[in-house]
């Protein structure tokens, strides 16, 4: 039930090539790699949120992406490796990474950058019990959820509020809110077959940043409701951009990886939809991902003061001791919860100029 990550140092090719007999089924690799992986640039990474892997490659030669690492760290499923691709560790620092690039106004002034953070991130990975390949010393097996336990004890709770908001008052959003690997989009997939076996007339949409996002939503409601896919009547999908712009009115609108909507969409959805479940990362690292927290829920606040929001904390995609989620969050700093400031007792005023 636990996860790893594998530190390989050295030059690129070589990195590259002792890849190799360490990956598993279903391969996710970011940078650049052997084309029948299908590697993708740090900047696509989004495409694969909703989506699972057994082993994902982060080539660092092609840049230390923060977001699309803290993004995809969160696909990796239980037994899975996660295989860092870097400079030896004394060098990665200096290194001239490409990521730098975004950093700054222009390509010469990319050393400015500073190399506080890539230092730091080595200073934070070296001896983490995440690198430890030894088998964890666990008295109860994990269970991944299958036939005999569908869902978690959170999902469960959250399962009938989602339903309420298709049977309940008008104008009540709900909002279900956790790390990666909660199972929010499973979750999401089973409250659609369940309301489709209730009501077969029903027509719900889901609305995510790219149709492979939602794969895991409508597989689970597929199977659910034992069929395949394109099979599943009265669930679709429509792109944010269609939705705000069509005319489509449905019975339930279904927003998956919220966060990494534009908040601009996601108020064009509420003011036009009066049943909606927004689902999103807590953590998340997906762009536009604390604007859903510290724009949209005043929204929220002011349009439909009635919303509610359902936190889900078990992880499902791993086991409960998993020690590469706690070394990402390390990382990247993802549990670090700001203060608010305290207001000036006695404010003073003054133009600052260009």
């Amino acid at each position: 039930g636990e996860r790893r990550l594998i530190w390989l140092e050295g030059e690129e090719a070589d990195c590259i090539a002792r890849t190799e007999p360490l990956l598993g089924e279903a391969v996710f690799w970011l940078g650049y790699g052997p084309a029948q992986y299908s590697p993708l640039p740090a900047a696509k990474a989004l495409q694969r949120l909703g989506q699972e892997c057994d082993t994902l490659v982060f080539n660092a030669f092609s840049g230390f992406h923060p977001d699309a690492f803290g993004a995809l760290a969160g696909t990796l499923r239980a037994g899975g490796l996660l295989l860092l691709l870097t400079p030896p560790r004394e060098q990665w620092a200096a290194y001239p990474d490409p990521d730098r690039l975004r950093l700054v106004a222009q390509p010469e002034d990319a050393d400015q950058a500073g190399h506080g953070f890539i230092a730091r991130l080595v200073r934070l990975l070296a001896g983490d019990p995440a690198l430890s390949a030894c088998p964890p010393a666990v008295i109860e097996p994990w269970q991944p959820i299958g036939t005999e336990r569908e869902l978690s004890g959170d999902q469960a709770k959250a399962l009938p509020a989602i339903q309420r908001v298709l049977h309940g008052h008008r104008r009540r959003p709900l909002v279900l809110s956790a790390d990666r690997g909660r199972g929010k989009s499973a979750l999401l997939g089973l409250a659609a077959a369940e309301l489709l076996r209730q009501q077969p007339g029903l027509k719900i949409v889901v609305t995510a940043p790219s149709q492979a996002t939602v794969q895991t939503l409508f597989a689970h409601a597929a199977l659910s409701l034992d069929t395949r896919v394109e099979q599943v009547a009265g669930l679709e999908y429509c792109s944010p951009d269609r939705l705000v712009q069509g005319d489509s009115q449905p019975d339930l609108l279904l927003v998956d990886e919220a966060a990494a909507i534009p908040t601009p969409l996601l108020e064009a959805m509420l003011a036009r939809h009066s049943r909606i479940v927004f689902a999103t990362t807590e953590h998340g690292y997906e762009g536009t991902g604390r604007g859903f927290h510290l724009r949209f829920k005043r929204v929220l606040d002011r349009e439909t003061p009635d919303w509610q929001e359902l936190h889900l904390a078990e992880p499902i995609r791993w086991g409960p001791q998993d020690p590469l989620e706690p070394l990402v969050f390390r990382l990247l700093c993802l549990d670090a919860e700001v203060d608010a400031p305290l207001p000036p007792s006695a404010p003073s005023w003054r133009q600052i100029g260009q």
